[in-house]
């Protein structure tokens, strides 16, 4: 029986669901115009050309997003809508048993051909040194990426057909096998029906180089009771780097190695003791999650595939990648031959097949893939270098440096992942960090960490520090394994992706521009709030808001919706809350640009509408406004001195193109904290002479070793953080410290005065000299000579303190 025969145009019709936009957003020029490749399509009402021949892959445009129900019927007749494009369009498969000719007519607006030019990537064309070779007949290495359901012998048959020879692949998840193709052969790859897109493959990848404990606050989960030393025992994680992760004492018997045909690195070492190191050897390279279990992998061959094999057959769910494939400027040493070589940077923020496949592997598997941001903005070079990839001839030209804006690279412009940026200690974001907009103008890196001189383990155990995105990264990972450790205690269960990638933007402490950013994201990782917020929705689970012992009070929801559907969740606001918070993400479908775009807004019913901060990717220094989101599959909405009683919180599935669609929601209310935060690992200056006006902390003079009698001053250089708006009012900081000795035992003890402070200084740095600014401290005289530690806590006004230790000898 035709297909047209099986609905009635009415019922046709009912299926197709409408999507109004919210009143102020911009609509789009043309909202039937989308782009494939380096063309953007418009097809004209009513065309057909996709119905002629015999073509397995089409492309369908609606007027209006279609239905489940309706999706549902085409697939049970062989027909498939498999990727969304924009625009109302799909990508469609035909099965074999389906007729194209029995699509309805209702409802839809085009059937297109799916053409050769519409798989070839635009990097081809604005990339001039790609084009330049195509040119002179040279030839480039490609990814061709195969649709879903071609096994690896029938697109090697495919290419063979053209010509083109593959002998071996890693092609197992991503569905990609890179071939050297000249132009000529690019069109006729492009021409074979099985191919879906074909992109420039990247660069080999290397690691993103260019403390983090307590900026993260990975220390107040460990030592509150609350949490019973959360420290991620029988969490596991894999660490994919340059080389296998090296012996060390600080890892306890817990590393296990994977991939062994790559000889043990420096890097991977680094990386796995900030993870999990125990700082056995050196308490100061203690890790983020001591207890972790570590699984070695190298970033060489389909790593994609590997991370599927790991779920299945290990149950490894977080994963590490402090690398990338380099774009831009990127300097190379080989033994003694060190140079600059130009890559290229159309690649900047291009949504690739890699990326593209990234995504689908975080929603087919639900992992939870941590990706440096990498360290390309502003990098430059006028000297003598090479073109990649070949490295044999010098070249003078002048190259454009790597922009401040939109210098993510290859893997960290996928949707699903969670990107992370470095901070400096004192949480101003590095001068290397990469950042977005991505191409379709999506906020990246997610969230921030330090990454600068971070000092962790080296192999054979060693120590030493690192800089880059690739130290930041497995801070955040470290970070998630305690949050993880912590849900499976809590309800029993393994943490969804969406809901661990929730929990850390929402618990992130905001840095830079109010709001999030293209440099900082959402923040720098808070572990303890988000902690907080995991913990209080248990409690909540099973007591009254009114009753918990947490500093917060939240909610946790999971849940699916469908096109044009609304969910609305109650939050009951207790009173003296400070803000009130909700995070919304979902694992967007893989595909450039937003494929599901859901909506979040609270009120209450005397409160106007609140919505979740969004960025203007053409004014990436413009700090956020508060709007519909268009472009990401993260939505954040503050709400500062909510008031107290009961809120809404609506969810709608504006535009569902494939689903339904699943969502984590986390929503909390309760006191921000205004907490000092001793910077420069814990350093405290003794003996110098600077003035309440200088700004330079290195201009202190420091002196460490004393002689019984001796005179000094005493420094502790901290920062006051806020993480909402209290208003202006004057509040204080006090001071206590200690002196021990090797025993422990308290033998000088200060309490000091107390020192006034402005709150509307928060987010700068203070040099705050303990005790009288005139009269100096003295090393009592019967102090018998040794090394001595010192112990020092500074406290505000609302009882938070933080500490922090230093020694000196005294002769």
């Amino acid at each position: 029986m035709p297909f047209r025969t099986l609905m009635t145009i009415a019922l046709i019709s009912a299926m197709v669901a409408t999507s109004p936009l919210v009143p102020g957003v911009e609509e789009q020029p043309d909202e039937y115009t989308f782009r494939l490749g380096s063309i953007k399509v418009s097809p004209a009402e009513g065309e057909r050309s996709g119905l002629e021949g015999q073509q397995d892959y089409f492309i369908v445009q609606f007027r209006d997003i279609p239905s489940e129900i309706y999706r549902n019927e085409l697939e049970r007749r062989g027909i498939s809508l498999y990727r969304y494009l924009g625009g109302n369009a799909y990508l469609a498969r035909a099965g074999t048993t389906a007729k194209k000719t029995d699509l309805p007519d209702a409802g839809i607006r085009a059937v297109v051909s799916f053409r050769p030019e519409m798989k070839i990537s635009r990097v081809f064309s604005e990339d001039r040194y790609l084009s330049d070779s195509f040119a002179a007949g040279g030839v480039v290495k490609i990814d061709v990426r195969f649709h879903e359901g071609i096994d690896f012998k029938a697109a090697r048959l495919a290419l063979a057909g053209v010509g083109v020879d593959v002998e071996q692949s890693n092609y197992l998840f991503s569905r990609i096998i890179s071939v050297d193709a000249d132009r000529a052969t690019l069109e006729s790859i492009a021409a074979i029906r099985e191919v879906e897109m074909i992109d420039p493959a990247p660069p080999e990848p290397q690691p993103f180089n260019a403390i983090a404990r307590e900026r993260v606050k990975v220390k107040d989960v460990y030592k509150k009771k609350l949490y019973n030393k959360v420290t991620g025992r029988n969490i596991k994680v894999g660490v994919w780097d340059s080389g296998q992760i090296g012996t060390h004492g600080d890892f306890g018997g817990r590393v296990n190695l994977i991939e062994t045909d790559i000889g043990v690195a420096d890097h991977s070492t680094h990386v796995a003791g900030t993870i999990g190191g125990s700082g056995a050897g050196d308490a100061k390279a203690q890790g983020m999650a001591d207890k972790v279990t570590l699984y070695s992998y190298n970033f060489n061959g389909d790593a994609l595939a590997e991370m599927e094999t790991a779920v299945n057959k290990y149950g490894i769910y977080l994963s590490n990648h402090s690398w990338g494939n380099p774009a831009g400027w990127d300097y190379q040493e080989e033994g003694e031959d060190k140079y600059y070589r130009w890559m290229g940077n159309a690649s900047y923020g291009f949504y690739s097949a890699r990326a593209y496949s990234l995504d689908e592997l975080v929603i087919d598997k639900d992992v939870s893939p941590f990706w440096a941001a990498g360290n390309e903005r502003n990098d430059a070079y006028l000297g003598p270098h090479k073109h990649y990839p070949n490295t044999t001839i010098d070249h003078q030209d002048l190259h454009p440096s790597d922009p401040e804006y939109g210098s993510i690279p290859t893997y960290a412009n996928a949707k699903n992942s969670i990107v992370v940026g470095a901070v400096m200690k004192d949480d101003v974001i590095t001068s290397f960090s990469s950042c977005g907009p991505t191409d379709d103008g999506r906020l990246k890196p997610d969230v921030v960490a330090t990454g600068y001189e971070l000092y962790s383990t080296e192999p054979d155990n060693q120590y030493d520090s690192m800089s880059g995105t690739s130290s930041s990264t497995p801070v955040v990972t470290g970070a998630a394994a305690l949050l993880s450790e912590l849900h499976q205690r809590l309800f029993k269960s393994r943490i969804s992706s969406s809901l661990l990638k929730a929990l850390l933007i929402h618990g992130a402490r905001d840095l830079g521009r109010p709001g999030p950013d293209y440099l900082y994201g959402y923040g720098i990782v808070d572990t303890e709030l988000s902690a907080q917020v995991l913990g209080a929705s248990a409690q909540a689970a099973v007591a009254s808001a009114k009753k918990t012992s947490f500093d917060v009070v939240s909610k946790i929801v999971e849940d699916v919706i469908s096109n044009g559907k609304k969910k609305v969740i109650v939050f009951e606001v207790p009173e003296g809350a400070d803000e009130l918070r909700a995070t919304l993400v979902w694992h967007d479908p893989a595909g450039p640009a937003l494929v599901n775009d859901l909506d979040i807004w609270m009120k209450t019913l005397k409160t106007k509408k609140a919505l979740p901060f969004c960025l203007d990717p053409n004014n990436p220094d413009a700090p956020a406004i508060r709007n519909r989101n268009v472009r990401d599959n993260v939505e954040y909405v503050l709400v500062e001195n909510p008031k107290a009683g009961k809120w809404k919180i609506f969810i709608k599935g504006t535009r569902v193109a494939l689903g339904p669609q699943g969502y984590a929601l986390v929503i909390s209310a309760g006191r921000a904290n205004d907490s000092p935060q001793i910077l420069d690992e814990g350093k405290i200056i003794f003996n110098g002479m600077l003035t309440s006006s200088s700004s330079d902390w290195n201009n202190i003079e420091e002196k460490t070793t004393f002689a019984a009698g001796d005179d000094f001053y005493a420094y502790v250089y901290f920062r006051v953080v806020k993480n909402a708006n209290y208003g202006s009012y004057y509040g204080t900081i006090s001071a206590a410290w200690y002196i021990r000795n090797s025993n422990g035992e308290v033998i000088f003890k200060k309490n000091a005065a107390d020192g006034g402070f402005y709150p509307n200084a928060v987010g700068t740095n203070w040099r705050w000299r303990i005790g009288s600014s005139t009269v100096p401290y003295e090393i009592p005289s019967e102090m018998p000579s040794g090394d001595y530690n010192v112990e020092v806590t500074v406290t505000m006004h609302n009882g938070i303190s933080e500490s922090a230790t230093t020694t000196f000898t005294v002769q």
